[in-house]
């Protein structure tokens, strides 16, 4: 069984990775002016800020890369993207004074490493197959109360090296509903005796690339949806239902539309209360902005992507009044990559720093909270609602998606729609749904859109 598992893993990552290869292609990121970060930590890997010589929207925190320059080149990770800068961390040091310098970055890059990894799988003492076996279903899975009396909480470089090759009783898996397949498979064959999968299979699962079911069925599906389809089904699984994040409001939304009812809130919410009690729309802790179709939704010429200028004019003006107003934290969500980058141009014009106000796609915010969150639904006329948001079949992600977009908020949940577009074109869809809850739990206001 460990032979076949190895070869599916092995037969979807290769695909995997040359459909990012053919799609994404590497890119290079100039830099300059590097500065070394001092720290009086004994063994912890060197840090250095490098400016951008653009702002540039396809860095990920975390993510390793090449850092390259005359004469050499460096493995770092990135550690912080600021507007104009970038921090990076590596093992060895890095010249300064140079005049050139440049990130090369390759998306597939930490596949090749999990494909390394399950190859060892095989050949490797003390690997634990058969608790891999147990999280992916081919046994049954044990439930065993234990203690946790081990921590490996921020590990530098040289520890991590140091736990490369060891084993042990029990691996926690955080967010694991978005780790692909190969890798949990991998994590679960170091622990002797349990893996324990902590996640939400009502949220976002693992992207892929590839249009391809195989790679789908491999590594594009959530290990909930393949070990506990059905969760109430089974002892191994127990829900954590109560949650500390969002204003009551917003976490009776939430728990109504996903969570049959039973989410309930933690004893302290003053620290909710005060948020909602900000601009915009002070004292209100959910908002739903009509655009009463009054917006018109496009796509760029050959693209399939989204955007909808007068509500990305509309969530800069709602960022630029929260930040006025002191709000720590401000996420704009949408479901189209074309809208995310029209909102981030639009903050960077009107110079709000995106320490203060981030724009992205809703896959970048899952496993993060924000004090305020404006969801911009993008779609209205001319074109028809679309399946990101509104899908219903086998395989749509729409009511996760939703999910993960109205739960990142604290305080303050601002949802951008033509609700008439949406109740007369789609009426049982999520957003629908989403709508009219939201309109019994806090109030609908006319769009004011920008000229």
């Amino acid at each position: 069984m460990l032979e076949r598992f190895e070869a599916t893993f092995l037969k979807a990552i290769a695909t995997e990775m040359a459909a990012m290869e053919r799609r994404l292609g590497s890119f290079t990121v100039p830099l300059s002016r590097p500065v070394r970060i001092e720290s009086s930590e004994f063994g912890v890997p060197q840090r250095y800020q490098f400016v951008l010589g653009a702002p540039n929207d396809k860095l990920v925190l975390n993510t390793e890369c090449d850092l390259v320059f005359k004469g050499g080149e460096r493995l770092v990770n990135i550690d912080a993207i600021e507007r104009n800068t970038v921090t990076v961390s590596c093992d060895s040091p890095v010249p300064l004074g140079l005049d050139e310098y440049s990130l090369v970055i390759y998306p597939w890059f930490l596949y090749e490493k999990l494909k390394q990894a399950i190859s060892s799988i095989g050949t490797a003492q003390d690997v634990c197959p058969e608790t891999a076996f147990r999280l992916f279903g081919k046994t049954t899975p044990l439930s065993i109360p234990s203690q946790l009396v081990r921590s490996h909480d921020q590990l530098n470089e040289s520890q991590r090296r140091a736990l490369a090759s060891e084993r042990f009783d029990t691996i926690i898996v955080e967010e694991a509903g978005m780790a692909v397949l190969p890798s949990l498979f991998y994590c679960a064959c170091l622990a002797r005796d349990k893996a324990v999968m902590i996640g939400d299979p009502r949220q976002l699962p693992p992207i892929v690339t590839a249009d391809d079911a195989f790679v789908r069925s491999a590594m594009g599906r959530s290990i909930f949806e393949v070990t506990v389809p059905d969760p109430h089904a089974f002892d191994a699984v127990v829900m954590l239902d109560t949650q500390y994040r969002m204003h009551p409001s917003i976490s009776r939304m939430v728990s109504s539309l996903f969570y049959e009812g039973k989410l309930i809130c933690g004893p302290d919410t003053a620290h909710q209360e005060s948020m909602a009690q900000r601009d915009p729309y002070p004292g209100e802790s959910v908002i739903v902005i009509d655009t009463a179709g009054r917006s018109t939704c496009r796509r760029r010429d050959g693209g399939s992507s989204r955007y909808n200028e007068s509500t990305a004019r509309l969530c800069v003006d709602l960022a630029r009044q929260g930040v006025a107003q002191g709000v720590e934290t401000t996420a704009i969500i949408t479901p189209y990559v074309e809208q995310a980058r029209l909102v981030r141009k639009l903050l960077s014009e009107a110079h709000i720093p995106e320490s203060r106000v981030e724009a992205h796609t809703v896959h970048r915010f899952q496993g993060n909270e924000r004090d305020v969150v404006i969801f911009d639904t993008v779609d209205a006329q001319p074109l028809a609602p679309g399946v990101l948001l509104t899908a219903d079949g086998p395989g749509s992600q729409a009511r996760n998606l939703v999910n993960v977009s109205i739960s990142r908020a604290r305080g303050k949940l601002i949802i951008i729609a033509d609700v008439a577009y949406f109740r007369q074109r789609v009426p049982g869809c999520i957003v629908s749904e989403m709508l009219e809850l939201a309109a019994r739990e806090g109030t609908v206001i006319p769009a004011r859109l920008p000229a």
